[in-house]
């Protein structure tokens, strides 16, 4: 983007293309800076550093690394809920949809843990994203239609049946929600792990960037103090985003094949919020109301405003033998 390219020119960043970071400098009880090495030629190289941040998501090193030194590896909270996902685009037409952009069929906890995403993208293009708690996705198109069309939401079904596939499926599968406890275990000063790094969780909620950037808000805060940002961090940043993780195991757990039980708030609240999960389907500003939530703009007590509660309870008397099983709640 043209802002990333902007903080390139900075005089104070440098960029190392297609280079590993192979381990850390500790001298004493603090890191001084990282070995490196180039993927083209094998040079290694060693590069000081006041501070280090690992940001290198769930495949993060620092546990290898501070195991290698001796010292304890995190502990690692996690849910098991593998999610597998194949994704598939198509040519969209000028009339796809009535001119809509965007349809997000949920799963329904607990028995159905399935659902689908379609985005209009560039290129006249859908991206059609399909997943799955435990059993795999689709790849061949034909099945690929006929998994969307088992979720009961005849506008997608009816746009994925006529649409022209174009290039191949790609398919990808995570295999749990993990929370890197950094802040139990003694780490040297000036290291700090971050983002995926430090906590990971199911990207079918789309709540990845949320939690990183909570993280990233209270590195802003400790750099802006002055002094070593890294001791208390871990803590700190963990309680941030804390906010993500409870929600994101709470969804997940709600379904039968996914193993763990969901917190007494994470039980309660699927049940009031379905019949406004439902309405959204046919209230615009109801589903605004619920992408609001689910992409933690809003709480979901924003939901259970009266004038949405009872807009949704009457929208659900009046259409309950037409509803899909489909427009159950997430």
């Amino acid at each position: 983007s043209e802002a990333a390219l902007t903080e390139l020119r900075r005089t104070n960043v440098e960029l190392r293309d297609r280079t590993d970071a192979r381990g850390l400098i500790v001298e004493g009880e603090r890191v001084t800076g990282v070995r490196l090495i180039g993927r083209r030629g094998g040079r290694e190289e060693t590069l000081a550093a006041d501070l280090v941040v690992d940001a290198s998501g769930r495949g993060s090193r620092t546990p290898k690394w501070l195991a290698e030194r001796g010292r304890a590896a995190p502990e690692g909270g996690s849910m098991e809920g593998a999610v597998r996902y194949t994704t598939r685009s198509f040519h969209r037409a000028a009339g796809d949809l009535d001119g809509d952009r965007f349809v997000y069929v949920t799963g329904a906890p607990p028995a159905r843990p399935r659902g689908c995403v379609a985005f209009a993208v560039e290129g006249d293009r859908w991206m059609v994203l399909l997943f799955s708690y435990g059993a795999p996705t689709p790849t061949a198109i034909d099945e690929f239609r006929a998994f969307v069309a088992a979720l009961g939401a005849p506008e997608l079904t009816s746009l994925i049946a006529r649409a022209e596939p174009c290039g191949e499926a790609a398919t990808y599968s995570f295999p749990r929600s993990t929370r890197r406890r950094y802040d139990r275990c003694p780490l040297p000063a000036g290291l700090l792990v971050l983002g995926d790094a430090l906590q990971s969780t199911n990207p079918a909620w789309g709540l990845g960037i949320t939690s990183a950037a909570l993280q990233v808000e209270v590195l802003e805060a400790r750099l802006a103090r002055g002094g070593d940002p890294s001791p208390g961090f871990h803590a700190a940043a963990l309680r941030a985003c804390f906010e993500v993780w409870g929600p994101v195991l709470d969804r997940d757990a709600a379904y039968d094949v996914v193993a763990g039980r969901p917190s007494l708030p994470g039980r309660v609240f699927p049940a009031l919020l379905g019949r406004v999960f439902v309405a959204a389907r046919t209230q615009p500003a109801l589903a605004r109301a619920v992408l609001e939530v689910i992409g933690h703009v809003r709480s979901p007590l924003s939901l259970l405003r009266p004038d949405r509660v009872l807009s949704a309870w009457l929208t659900r008397e009046r259409a309950r033998p037409a509803l899909p099983e489909a427009a159950a709640t997430p």
